[in-house]
């Protein structure tokens, strides 16, 4: 008796396997930040623009570190690629 309900419950297990696997046929309307075909993410002109407009904008200071890193990295980058 015990063997014929563990064959039933086998049977019924790998049955409902194909059920799951069942591939989807619809592509998924959003994906990460990107939905109806427009990137939602955020872009630092987008941000500025908007705190300056909301008179947010982050000091003149914290800007001018911000630039300033910017700058050091890409001379960094400029330097790495070498002069042919």
């Amino acid at each position: 008796m015990k063997s014929q309900s563990r064959i039933a419950l086998m049977a019924l297990a790998l049955g409902l396997v194909p059920v799951f696997a069942w591939p989807q046929d619809r592509v998924p309307t959003r994906e990460g930040n990107i939905w109806n075909g427009t990137d939602h993410e955020p872009v630092p002109s987008e941000v500025s623009r908007d705190e300056q407009a909301a008179g947010i904008a982050p000091p003149a200071a914290q800007q001018d570190e911000t630039n300033n890193q910017v700058e050091r990295l890409y001379r960094q980058l400029m330097g790495k690629q070498g002069n042919p």
